[in-house]
């Protein structure tokens, strides 16, 4: 980072020096030369010889302000801020019209944590008249800054970073972490800094956790790790797709995305995401959604709000990668924004910017959005996660609240930058997530079956989720707690299958496995509703039955030729007639919902079964509660 200090700071002065400013030169000749060789002296960083010629022209003119200048600009340079903060205002005091003195005092003010009187110089800057517009930029976000820094370190956030230890981190660098949404596996990208700047080489490395415990670090291996830089990378939520930042040969431009796919023994050969995605400037730092249908990334393309900005694409079945979109306004800037991780709620995005106000340099943010990627303002995580140094690439585990990241200013560092382990403030976590692994297969041959799969809000009846089936009939989708989740495995020829999860007040640590079994439409086909439900020993249909009962109308216009049977069937709790009527009861009250609908009372028989067809034991509560059930089967 102090290179890119630097770099801020010459551009800054190239700037100012084509800018007309308050006379601050010299009429002693003598002292004239020997601060133009001081000045030699500087841009060779002989900054010694250049503050000793210094010294000897302030003794023949002790107002000359270019010497002055010059002096203090090599004090910042050596990081000496209070001595480089005497001599601007010694500046000052010769000449207040000096406007750039208010300039560096504001920032020096403000690396000194002094923000109080980091205000009033950038107040007292914005009193002239005709200034740089980049340096007005500058000293705007400076104030902006330092009003933010004040107030956040006065309310600081609860912050105890733990270093993941000698597993994982080494004396190496250690950066851009990710974990798998099963929690089984933490990637992320290592350099090698014993090499020369031009030649560091970046591979992508791993661990698996078991009980909480990492394994050994593993390289990711051919063909992903090249003698190529690569890192910067998503993982997708079932683990099988790594998209990742490579400058490897047959690029569009410097840095592309790029897609490997999970095979039974290592990774498939990379594929560029193409000039949807890629363009020929610097594309990197891809994030996927736990669909594998929303990739967030960065880009320093034409046409952004300056530097690099937040990307999106959006992957449609069919038609690949959609052309990249801009994140817009809410999340970019006019300066960087990188390093996006996207959580598995579907609806947090976290980042990193240099250009809303922050601490410094670049702080953490979070935003949230919605399906149609409306996004919420930029929120600041807090001091001291964020500190006047470069916080980058942050992530969220499912659970909302434990995160990772990479710094090189953390306690028991390994040496470089090591990755960290901590717990977010409530206000800065994202949704708890649970997920569904399962496959879909036919209940005749076994076999897995290409599927769509839909998880929808039981209370609202929206679609939040929805997919296809891989090759293998697997699936892998995430469930965002505090809801009741009705769940739907569809494909044509076949009867539906369907499941229910409820979320509403617990949040499910281990995974829910499923393992779907579809029955082709023919005569004597079944299919449970287990989203039908009613009051505890009544038959009015309870509003959470709707959806269900909604597809089981569209099969039936979808197949306008079959008729079925709707069957109630209870638990053997209470009297054995009175829940063979109610059976028979609740089995009525879904065909009306469906006469109502327009389905033809021909095509639909009821039957009450009441507790003589359990298909569980009726010992425990949960055999209990897969009796009391609704079916319907294929009757012709």
């Amino acid at each position: 980072m102090r290179i890119y200090s630097i770099f801020l700071l010459i551009l800054v002065y190239i700037q100012v020096y084509t800018q007309p400013l308050p006379s601050g030169k010299s009429s002693n000749k003598k002292a004239d030369k020997l601060y133009h060789e001081a000045f030699q002296f500087f841009q060779n960083k002989q900054f010694e010889s250049s503050l000793n010629n210094l010294v000897k022209a302030l003794s023949k003119d002790v107002d000359f302000i270019d010497a002055l200048d010059l002096t203090g600009r090599i004090y910042r340079e050596q990081d000496e801020n209070y001595k480089a903060i005497s001599i601007y205002r010694k500046i000052k005091q010769i000449n207040p019209q000096y406007w750039l003195a208010d300039y560096e005092l504001a920032e020096l003010y403000f690396l000194e944590k002094e923000y109080d009187s980091s205000i009033v110089f950038g107040e007292y800057f914005f009193q002239f008249k005709d200034l740089p517009t980049q340096m007005e930029e500058t000293i705007k976000m400076h104030i902006q800054n330092a009003d933010f820094a004040k107030k956040a370190m006065q309310n600081p956030i609860d912050f105890v970073p733990k270093n993941l230890g000698d597993k994982l981190n080494t004396n190496q660098e250690e950066y851009f972490p990710t974990i798998s949404v099963d929690g089984s596996q933490i990637f992320f990208t290592r350099r090698d800094p014993s090499l020369p700047p031009y030649r560091q080489n970046e591979d992508i490395f791993f661990c698996t956790i078991h009980n909480g415990m990492l394994s050994d670090w593993q390289a990711i291996g051919a063909p992903i790790n090249t003698q190529y830089n690569e890192g910067a990378f998503g993982v997708s939520a079932d683990g099988k797709n790594i998209f990742y930042t490579s400058n490897r040969p047959k690029g569009l431009g410097r840095f592309d995305i790029w897609l490997s796919k999970k095979l039974k023994n290592g990774w498939a050969e990379p594929l560029n995401l193409g000039p949807a995605v890629n363009s020929k400037h610097w594309d990197a730092q891809p994030s996927i959604n736990s669909e594998g249908n929303l990739m967030f990334f960065v880009s320093n393309r034409p046409g952004g709000f300056g530097g690099s900005d937040i990307y999106y694409s959006r992957f449609v079945k069919g038609e690949g990668w959609l052309p990249a979109k801009n994140a817009g306004a809410a999340i970019n800037t006019s300066l960087d924004e990188q390093f996006p991780f996207i959580h598995p709620d579907g609806q947090t995005l976290y980042f990193s910017s240099q250009g809303w106000p922050g601490m410094g340099q670049s702080d953490l943010f979070k935003s949230n959005f919605t399906k149609d990627l409306i996004f919420t303002e930029a929120k600041n995580l807090g001091y001291p996660l964020n500190t006047q140094a470069s916080e980058w690439s942050l992530v969220v585990d499912r659970d909302g609240k434990t995160a990772y990241y990479a710094t090189n200013n953390g306690p028991n560092s390994k040496g470089g930058m090591d990755i960290y382990r901590f717990t977010l403030p409530p206000e800065a976590r994202a949704k708890s997530v649970s997920y569904v692994k399962g496959i879909v297969v036919s209940k005749e041959t076994g076999k897995p079956l290409s599927a769509k799969v839909q998880l929808i809000d039981l209370k609202s009846g929206q679609i939040e989720k929805e997919m296809q089936t891989n090759k293998s009939g697997s699936f892998f989708v995430t469930l965002t707690a505090g809801k009741s989740y009705l769940f739907n495995v569809s494909k044509s020829g076949y009867l539906f299958y369907s499941e229910n999860f409820d979320l509403k007040s617990t949040y499910k640590n281990k995974p829910m496995g499923l393992k779907a079994k579809l029955d082709k439409i023919k005569i004597g086909g079944k299919s449970i509703l287990r989203n039908v439900f009613f009051e505890t020993g009544q038959y009015n249909l309870k509003n959470e039955s709707i959806t269900e009962l909604t597809k089981l109308f569209h099969f039936m216009k979808q197949n306008e030729s079959l008729r079925i049977e709707i069957g109630g069937h209870t638990d053997n709790v209470g009297d054995k007639d009175a829940n063979l009527i109610l059976s028979r009861n609740r089995a009525q009250a879904v065909a009306n919902f469906l006469v109502k609908k327009g389905i033809a009372r021909a095509r639909i028989v009821t039957r009450g079964y009441g507790e003589e067809q359990p298909i569980d034991a009726n010992e425990t509560e949960k055999g209990r509660a897969n009796n009391r059930r609704t079916e319907f089967t294929i009757i012709n």
